[in-house]
């Protein structure tokens, strides 16, 4: 519901979004923990994606939600055909980060 997918949208629509999710997950797992994972990203994005991307993180870590950090900028990689994808490598550091 919110992520890399938002990266063209405007704040209030993130604002929703994120909303939304937190609802949605609040409904569905009333006794769950919910963890905001913040948004890696390829540098290569337009600065108005990267500052919507930062945008989204912000409303992550002000939300009263846990939050998973971002893979350290070393170790993020992305397919050199659409800079959103990540590589095979990236997406292993990922999962053990």
């Amino acid at each position: 519901m919110v992520g890399i997918n938002d990266r063209d949208n405007a704040e209030a629509m993130i604002q929703m979004g994120l909303s939304k999710l937190i609802k949605a997950c609040k409904s569905k797992f009333p006794n769950s923990i919910l963890y905001l994972p913040l948004v890696s990203y390829s540098d290569n994005l337009s600065s108005r994606q990267i500052q919507s991307l930062e945008v989204l993180n912000s409303h992550f870590r002000g939300s009263g939600k846990p939050t998973l950090p971002q893979l350290p900028r070393d170790d993020f990689a992305t397919d050199i055909h659409d800079d959103i994808h990540w590589t095979t490598e990236c997406a292993n550091k990922i999962l053990h980060h």
